[in-house]
C-alpha cells in the first residue's frame, strides 16, 4: 500500500528522509500537548500524528528499496523477536542491549 502511496521513483531517499523529519517533530509536538493537557482531541491528534509518522517511515523505506513489511514479518514468525512470548516478557533493557 504505501509503495503505491510513496513510490521510490517519485522522490530522492533524501527527500523521503526530510518529509520523515518533518513528521518526528509533529509527533513530538503532539505528544507535548497531549501529555500537557490529557485532552482527548489531543489524543486523537496524537494519533494521528504517530499514524502520519509510520507512513513516512515506510515511504523512506521505500525510497531505500526495502520492503519493511516483509522483514517485519520475518522479525515477528515467532511472536517478540527477543523473548519469543506473547505477550511480550521482555523488559527495556533486554530488547534495548546491542548484539554482540
Amino acid at each position: 500500500m504505501f509503495r503505491g502511496i510513496y513510490p521510490p521513483e517519485t522522490r530522492t531517499l533524501a527527500d523521503a528522509g526530510v518529509h520523515l523529519a518533518e513528521e518526528t517533530g509533529e509527533v513530538g509536538e503532539a505528544a507535548h500537548w497531549f501529555f500537557g493537557e490529557h485532552k482527548q482531541a489531543l489524543f486523537e491528534k496524537l494519533e494521528n500524528e504517530l499514524a502520519d509518522w509510520v507512513s513516512c517511515m515506510f515511504g523512506v523505506a521505500n525510497s531505500a528499496g526495502m520492503d519493511v513489511a516483509a522483514e517485519l514479518e520475518q522479525m515477528y514468525e515467532e511472536n517478540c523477536h527477543a523473548c519469543h512470548r506473547a505477550p511480550c516478557v521482555c523488559s527495556f533493557s533486554t530488547v534495548g542491549k546491542f548484539p554482540s
